[in-house]
Order: structure tokens, then C-alpha cells, then sequence
């Protein structure tokens, strides 16, 4: 399913005053997951891409075009690691609405022939592209290598995930299949927002599902959920 970004009115009511916008490691996967290969028996061209990399491209040109810059945290950047990339693109194949889009265009036969050969050149494209934003190739990306929360805020913001945690009606909204705790990197994240004043798009929905009251307890400034602009 295609989304397609929210008017550009609406944007730069919600980005007025920033010129800098936190994306989360979701963010730049999804803009990073796009590549195209050719479909043997028609010679046509089949781009293959994730959900969200329409989304994150459109809002990325819009960031680029008012002149504003994608920022992110040098050790929220590092754990897209080969080995991360390698397993996202892997698991994709796992995916069935996934597999549908393409084997639909190849045909059964040459996708069953190709999937390993596809899945190679998306890695090699993801990896390409993950590389040049880590070398500053691009204008509109930044990271932030000297970040460091505070250590009384570290403890605050996991004693708080903890409280929702251990509360019974605030326990139902955390994913039953993950940790209940954020990792390092995303509790990190949320209070560079707050330090920053910047806003946090994520595609994270442990990280989204209570925006409202981090916001509110002042653990973050704003958390913007990726496809809500779309």
C-alpha cells in the first residue's frame, strides 16, 4: 500500500520553527530500501521497496526543498550494521504481501529462479546507499556525534517505561513479542528530542505508542509517528 504524504500546508504547520528533524533508524532504512531490477522474460524495470520509502523520500525532498536537515544520532546510525541490513532484506522474503509484488511481475518461475540473485542486489543497494549517507554525501543528512544524555534522565525515562509497564491498563499497549523496555538507542533518541527541542519521526511502534506521555512527563519535546504524515 502506497501513502501518500500529507498536503504541504499541513507540513510546514507541523515543522514550522525546526530546522533540524530527528529520523529514527526505521526512518532511514525504509529511505534506503529502494532499488530496481530487470524482469528477465519482459525487459521491463520492477523497483522493489519497502511500505514506508515513498513516504520517507517525499517527506525527505519536502525537508530538502524548506531548506531544513534530517539530523541523527551517530550510535543510532551504527547499529545499521551489514549484518542488521543483511537480515532486514532477508526477512522481507519472509513477508507474503512482499513476495506477491514481485513474484506477480516476475511471474512464479523466474522469481523461484532469482530470489537469491534479488535479494543480493537489494542488499548491495541498501548497503550502497547506507554508506553514503555515513560519509556525508548528502546535503540534507547530518549525525550528531557528541550526544550524551544525562545519567539522572536515563534512569528517570526506564524507571517511567517500567511504571507503564507494571500498570495494568497501560501494560496492554506494549507489544507482547518484544522487550518492554526500549533499547539504549531509542531511549536515547527520545531524550535527544527533549534536549534538542527537535522532533523525533520514528516508525517505531514501541516508541510511538506512548508519544503522549513521554510529551507530557517531559521526556521528549515531540514524537512524530512516520505514517501519520501519510
Amino acid at each position: 500500500m502506497k501513502h501518500t504524504m500529507l498536503p504541504e500546508s499541513t507540513l510546514q504547520t507541523i515543522f514550522r520553527g525546526y530546522d533540524d528533524i530527528i529520523y529514527d533508524t526505521n526512518c532511514i532504512v525504509s529511505y534506503v530500501f529502494r532499488t530496481e531490477i530487470t524482469i528477465e522474460r519482459t525487459g521491463e524495470r520492477l523497483i522493489i521497496e519497502e511500505t514506508a520509502t515513498q513516504l520517507v523520500k517525499d517527506l525527505t525532498s519536502y525537508i530538502q526543498t524548506h531548506h531544513k536537515k534530517v539530523i541523527m544520532l551517530k550510535i543510532a546510525f551504527e547499529e545499521i550494521t551489514l549484518r542488521k541490513l543483511a537480515k532486514i532484506v532477508h526477512d522481507k522474503f519472509s513477508e507474503p504481501s512482499f513476495v506477491e509484488n514481485i513474484a506477480t511481475k516476475t511471474g512464479p518461475e523466474e522469481y523461484n529462479k532469482r530470489k537469491d540473485i534479488i535479494e543480493q542486489q537489494i542488499l548491495r543497494k541498501v548497503t550502497k546507499d547506507t554508506k553514503r549517507l555515513a560519509l556525508g554525501a548528502e546535503a540534507w543528512f547530518k549525525m550528531d556525534s557528541s550526544y550524551i544524555p544525562d545519567a539522572n534522565d536515563i534512569n528517570n525515562i526506564k524507571s517511567f517505561f517500567r511504571s507503564l509497564f507494571n500498570n495494568p491498563v497501560t501494560k496492554q499497549r506494549f507489544n507482547p513479542h518484544k522487550d518492554s523496555m526500549p533499547s539504549k538507542v531509542d531511549l536515547t533518541l527520545i531524550l535527544f528530542s527533549k534536549d534538542k527541542k527537535y522532533p523525533l519521526i520514528s516508525n517505531d511502534g514501541d516508541i510511538n505508542e506512548f508519544r503522549k506521555e513521554l510529551a507530557d512527563n517531559n521526556y521528549t519535546h515531540k514524537i512524530i509517528p512516520l505514517m501519520e504524515l501519510g
